[in-house]
C-alpha cells in the first residue's frame, strides 16, 4: 500500500513539473539519432553533399547547435531562392501606421481586454534610435517558455515549405498572423500564402506589388491582411510561382490592425520585442543568413554569425513566437519544412543573425 501511495505521488510530481520552467536542452522536440542523420545524409544530391560538407566546415569550435542533413535545402541549387529579403524596408508606412494605432490606442486596448484580457497596454510610436523602455504595467499572459505549457498552447501552428521561391516574406507575414489568432482565440487556422504573394499588389494599400518569387516584405504582407484579408489555403493552394492573381478570392481572415515594434535600434530593443509578443503573440523579423551552417541547422542555439553589417545586412524572413531567457535566444519559425530545425522552428541567440531589427505583427480578427 505504502509503495503504491509512493508511486502515485511521484507521477503527480512529473505530471505537475511536466510544464517545466525550462524547455528541453535541444528546444520543442528531441534531438536526432545518428541513424537519423545518416538517413538524411543519405538524400542528399551532389550538391547537397558538397553543401553540407562546407556547413560542417564552417562549424565554430565555439557552436552551441547541431546540425544535420536536410535534402529539402541543401539540395537547393540557387540558394537564394530560399530567401526574399533585398534591403531594409519602407520606414515612412509603418511610422503612419504606427501613428494611426498610437490615435486609435484606447479603441484598440479595449480589443485586448476583451481578446485576452489583458489591460495596461501602451502602443509606443518610437523612432530608430529611441530609449524609452517598454510599459511594465501590462498583465496578461506572455510569450515565454517560461509560461507553463508554452508549445501546446502557442506554438502548435503547421510548419510550411516556400519551396524553390523567394516567398519568405510572405510566409512570415501569415505565420505571424496565425500564431496570433491561435494565441488570441485558440483555433489553427491555414491561411494562404499564394494569396499573400500573387495579389498582393497593394503597397500598404495602394498600388504596388509587395513582392514576388523574387523577394519582397513582410511589412507590406502584414499591412495586406489589414486591407484587404487573407484566403484560405484550401480555396487559393501555394504553387512555388508568383501568379496567377485573382481579384475575386474568398476572404477567410482579415487583420483587424498591424504595425511595428518600437524603439527598435535602442540598447533595449529586445525588451520591445519581448513586449509585443506578450501583446501579441508573434511577430514577423528579417534576418541575415550569413553562413552555410544555418541550412543545415537542427536544434540548440544558433550562434555562427554574430550582429553585423548594420540595418541593410538582412536577406531573409522568419516569425518570433517566443523567448527563453536562460538561453538569450528566440523561438523562430521557419518556412523551409519540417526538416529545417525542429520540425521547422529554432533558436537563435538575441545578438546573432541582426535578428529583431525590423519586427511587425497582425492583430488578428476573431
Amino acid at each position: 500500500m505504502k509503495l503504491k501511495l509512493f508511486l502515485f505521488i511521484l507521477v503527480s510530481f512529473a505530471c505537475i513539473t511536466g510544464y517545466s520552467q525550462k524547455p528541453q536542452d535541444d528546444g520543442a522536440k528531441g534531438k536526432k539519432s545518428q541513424k537519423d542523420k545518416d538517413a538524411d545524409e543519405s538524400k542528399l544530391s551532389a550538391k547537397g553533399k558538397v553543401e553540407f560538407a562546407k556547413a560542417k566546415a564552417e562549424l565554430k569550435n565555439d557552436a552551441t547547435f547541431d546540425i544535420s542533413a536536410n535534402s529539402e535545402v541543401n539540395n537547393v541549387e540557387d540558394k537564394k531562392s530560399l530567401h526574399g529579403i533585398n534591403g531594409a524596408p519602407n520606414d515612412a508606412e509603418a511610422d503612419k501606421q504606427d501613428a494611426e494605432n498610437k490615435k486609435n490606442e484606447k479603441d484598440i486596448s479595449a480589443k485586448f481586454q476583451t481578446d485576452r484580457k489583458v489591460s495596461g497596454v501602451s502602443l509606443e510610436a518610437g523612432v530608430k534610435g529611441g530609449t524609452k523602455s517598454p510599459s511594465s504595467s501590462t498583465t496578461g499572459v506572455g510569450a515565454s517558455w517560461t509560461d507553463g505549457g508554452f508549445w501546446s498552447t502557442y506554438a502548435q501552428v503547421p510548419t510550411r515549405n516556400q519551396a524553390n521561391c523567394g516567398s519568405c516574406w510572405a510566409f512570415a507575414a501569415c505565420a505571424a498572423f496565425e500564431h496570433s489568432y491561435r494565441f488570441f482565440y485558440g483555433g489553427v487556422l491555414d491561411v494562404s500564402e499564394q494569396d499573400v504573394l500573387a495579389n498582393s499588389k497593394n503597397l500598404f494599400c495602394n498600388s504596388s506589388d509587395c513582392g514576388s518569387c523574387s523577394g519582397g516584405w513582410s511589412d507590406c504582407a502584414v499591412s495586406y491582411l489589414y486591407c484587404h484579408g487573407v484566403a484560405a489555403e484550401g480555396s487559393y493552394p501555394y504553387t512555388a510561382t508568383s501568379g496567377p492573381s485573382y481579384t475575386n478570392r474568398g476572404v477567410y481572415k482579415k487583420a483587424y490592425t498591424w504595425g511595428r515594434v518600437p524603439y527598435y535600434d535602442a540598447s533595449n530593443r529586445n525588451d520591445w520585442v519581448k513586449y509585443y509578443l506578450t501583446l501579441y503573440g508573434a511577430v514577423t523579423t528579417y534576418i541575415k543568413v550569413g553562413t552555410s551552417s544555418f541550412y543545415s541547422y537542427a536544434n540548440g542555439v544558433y550562434n555562427d554569425y554574430p550582429n553585423q553589417g548594420g540595418w541593410g545586412n538582412i536577406n531573409h524572413a522568419v516569425t518570433i513566437i517566443g523567448w527563453y531567457q536562460p538561453y538569450n535566444a528566440w523561438l523562430i519559425k521557419n518556412s523551409w519544412g519540417t526538416g529545417w530545425g525542429f520540425g521547422g522552428y529554432g533558436w537563435i541567440g538575441y545578438n546573432q543573425c541582426n535578428i529583431g531589427y525590423y519586427c511587425y505583427y497582425a492583430y488578428p480578427y476573431a
